[in-house]
């Protein structure tokens, strides 16, 4: 069974790279981040109000300024590979 990552819009490429090593790829919304393992996202938004509410228990990554390859290699450290 494949592991489950969030990624933020506009990481076209690291969602391709992802999806490709077996990774399933959900978007960063409600329904993808109760079932996500693990959520990256750019850190370009950030949040101006200071609201922290807690949608997923899942580790948040930021890979702002990674390259595919690297966050790919963290991705699988941190939940091994992708899977089928």
């Amino acid at each position: 069974m494949a592991r489950v990552v969030a990624v933020e819009d506009g990481l076209g490429p690291l969602a391709r790279a992802l999806s490709e090593a077996g990774y399933k790829v959900v978007g960063i919304d409600r329904s993808g981040l109760r079932e996500a393992e693990l959520v990256l996202v750019s850190g370009q938004d950030q949040d101006l109000m200071g609201s922290e509410d807690v949608l997923t228990r899942a580790p948040v990554l930021c890979v702002a300024g990674q390259d595919p390859e690297a966050v790919l290699g963290e991705v699988e450290r941190r939940l091994g590979p992708g899977g089928a």
